[in-house]
């Protein structure tokens, strides 16, 4: 049973950071494209169908946040490999840092997006 725990904080651990890596990404791409958006304007663009938008819309996102998820990730699994004897250690840290990123995250959407 206390294994099953840990590896179930461990893999918690990682979609928490995998998402919020994801989330400060795609939150900074969005903000780049769509600038000057009032909330209402960037409901109608999450609501409405990508099936019109030209490819140059995706390659856009995969160059600027897609290029810096993976490299973030790729960071965070060397580190573990590097730092094996402080696992414990490192995984509290990543778990602190994914927490404070989805807190940075929030509060630049939130200073960036005009709510009327």
């Amino acid at each position: 049973m206390k294994k099953f725990l840990k590896i179930f904080a461990k893999v918690l651990i990682w979609i928490l950071l995998v998402f919020s890596v994801f989330m400060f990404f795609s939150i900074m791409w969005m903000l780049r494209i769509w600038a000057d958006l009032s909330i209402e304007e960037l409901i109608f663009h999450l609501k409405a169908p990508l099936s019109g938008a030209d490819y140059h819309f995706y390659l856009s996102y995969l160059r600027r946040s897609g290029s810096f998820i993976v490299l973030s990730i790729i960071v965070c699994i060397v580190l573990i490999r590097l730092l094996k004897q402080h696992k414990r250690l490192v995984y509290f840290g990543y778990a602190f840092a994914s927490l404070v990123l989805l807190i940075i995250t929030f509060i630049m959407f939130d200073k960036s997006i005009k709510i009327t």
